[in-house]
């Protein structure tokens, strides 16, 4: 394989330069680019750079778009003060590479991982009886679960936040919420569920008769009840559509960070039936998620 610089459309290149930076074009990684190709019109130009295929120092760029945390790393090693956009990144992620590498140019991203208050109305949802709902957190993070605060005070819930300090903190802080809450939300952070603490979560939340949000598909997979994903077609119709607004500047003006705006539902029925719990339409729901958003003081009931 060699070095790709595929063009949206014809090529001006007096225009200044809009890098689309992979790993490699492979996966999902590839399918994302193949998507936004689709979604572009003819007279946007992005080239496309694969960096698996690209040793030495990356060409300058009036706009990167960086695919996924290998790319956001490199281009932010090699030129902290680069115009970035954040593609198929978490939040935690590009928080943490930002700071960790001193990156200093203009920024925005479009969040991989679901949007927390999309999360609790979804619990709400399809645990209509749900009255309150536990969250673990890392110390010192808090003061960040204040926007859930305010929306488990709209849709009559009560939060319970605990936060972990390590392993050996995990399961009796995690006993601890499960005993005064009806239902555990996982917010995505690796510090608390990972590959190590997933099991012993959903195991120790199965014992106590609670039900576990999830913070992706593969951990509705695994044994939570549900979650919501965003795909790559639906991440790229929403940069698609930030593109089509960004001036073609040396110095382009960036919308502010979002999670992706479109999402889709995952539900795991075998664990909705060992608890006794109606399967909710997911269409139904999703359609009254959505409408939530758009009006976000209403809350969600379960089709």
């Amino acid at each position: 394989m060699f070095l790709c610089w595929l063009l949206f459309g014809a090529a001006t290149w007096a225009e200044p330069s809009w890098h689309f930076a992979v790993p490699d074009n492979a996966g999902i990684y590839g399918e994302f680019y193949l998507e936004l190709k689709t979604r572009l019109p003819s007279s946007e130009r992005v080239r496309l750079v694969e960096l698996d295929q690209q040793p030495q120092a990356l060409p300058p760029a009036a706009l990167w778009l960086a695919v996924g945390p290998q790319a956001l790393r490199r281009i932010w090693q090699e030129q902290p003060k680069a115009t970035v956009i954040s593609l198929l990144n978490t939040r935690d992620t590009v928080e943490n590479l930002r700071a960790s590498l001193k990156a200093s140019g203009p920024f925005t991203a479009i969040y991989h991982d679901p949007e927390p208050r999309r999360q609790m109305r979804l619990a709400k949802a399809v645990l209509p009886k749900l009255r309150s709902l536990g969250l673990l957190v890392r110390p010192g993070r808090s003061a960040e679960t204040m926007p859930l605060q305010t929306l488990a005070q709209n849709l009559g819930l009560r939060l319970v936040v605990r936060e972990i300090a390590g392993s050996a903190d995990l399961v009796p802080k995690l006993v601890d919420v499960l005993e005064r809450s009806d239902a555990l939300l996982a917010l995505p952070d690796p510090g608390i569920i990972n590959r190590q603490t997933l099991k012993t979560i959903l195991l120790t939340a199965y014992r106590h008769e609670r039900v576990l949000i999830g913070s992706s598909e593969a951990m509705v997979a695994a044994g939570s009840l549900a979650s919501t994903h965003s795909t790559a077609a639906q991440t790229a119709e929403h940069l698609a559509g930030w593109l089509e607004e960004i001036p073609r500047t040396s110095a382009p003006k960036l919308p502010n960070p979002e999670y992706t705006r479109a999402f889709t539902l995952s539900y795991n029925n075998q664990v909705a039936h060992s608890l006794s719990l109606v399967a909710p339409d997911l269409r139904t729901l999703e359609t009254l998620l959505l409408e939530a958003e758009r009006a976000p003081s209403i809350g969600v009931s379960a089709p």
